[in-house]
């Protein structure tokens, strides 16, 4: 189940997840309710990266009856349902389950709470509220220890949030931070090396049409959104996109964050 569910087979694993039921459902001694509503939040994963959202909803709400409120589990499961509300366009279902879970008083660990800190941070952006999104920005250090992507999308984001107040000077700063970071890396692959690689040449000129001129490469394969430059919600925690608020700011319209 946990294999195919790693490597996007989400078929397979759901065929998995049926037949760990069916087997749990024989026996009586194996029926534990954190092992059955685990195996269904699991289901709720890999309907949400299909893309069949009542499936998913209808699977994260059986999981929910079995983790008491406030548990490590039940918070990892609001994961999933943030997740299917933002991929399903339901951005108000998502903003208030991130203010929910950023703000609930019970005990979460600290990775879990800088993750909704940014989950709330990217709604807040989508929303045009800059400065919230940049102050729960700088309260995410946890996420930056992790090698799974976070610490790039944090900088990007942190960057646009710069860039939208008009502090240049922050931007700037934020931007050679970003250069220093990640000058020597190897192995990030082609998505994210174009991200890096656009929103660096914005420092020597915030003039878009300018910088898409170097970039246009760059930018073009990012919103082909194909081959190596696609983008993989399993595999990435990458909520805001560069290349569309780019293209945004470029033609002087409204940033379009929809997945």
């Amino acid at each position: 189940m946990n294999y195919h569910q790693y490597n996007g087979r989400y078929v397979k694993s759901n065929n998995y997840c049926k037949q760990l039921l069916a087997h749990i459902g024989k026996h009586e001694y194996l029926k534990k309710p954190s092992t059955i509503a685990s195996i269904i939040a699991n289901k709720g994963y890999n309907a949400v990266f299909r893309g069949k959202f009542p499936d998913a909803y209808k699977h994260i709400t059986t999981a929910e009856q079995y983790f008491p409120v406030g548990s490590f589990n039940y918070t990892e499961l609001q994961n999933i349902k943030f997740y299917a509300h933002y991929f399903s366009h339901a951005e108000e279902d998502a903003y208030a389950l991130a203010t929910y879970i950023q703000t609930a008083k019970y005990r979460k660990t600290a990775f879990q709470q800088a993750m909704w800190n940014y989950y709330l941070a990217v709604c807040y952006f989508n929303k045009g509220i800059y400065d919230k999104a940049q102050a729960l920005l700088n309260q995410v250090q946890e996420l930056k220890r992790d090698k799974a992507g976070w610490n790039l999308s944090i900088r990007i984001l942190n960057i646009c949030c710069s860039i939208e107040l008009e502090k240049p000077l922050q931007a700037d700063k934020l931007l050679d931070q970003l250069r220093f970071y990640y000058y020597k890396k190897q192995g990030l692959g082609a998505r994210n090396n174009a991200i890096i690689k656009s929103i660096l040449w914005l420092e020597d000129d915030y003039n878009y049409s300018k910088v898409y001129q170097k970039a246009q490469h760059e930018i073009d394969s990012l919103q082909s959104n194909k081959g190596w430059y696609k983008w993989d919600a399993s595999r990435t925690p990458e909520l805001f996109f560069f290349q569309r608020w780019f293209l945004a700011k470029m033609n002087k319209t409204e940033y379009k964050w929809e997945v």
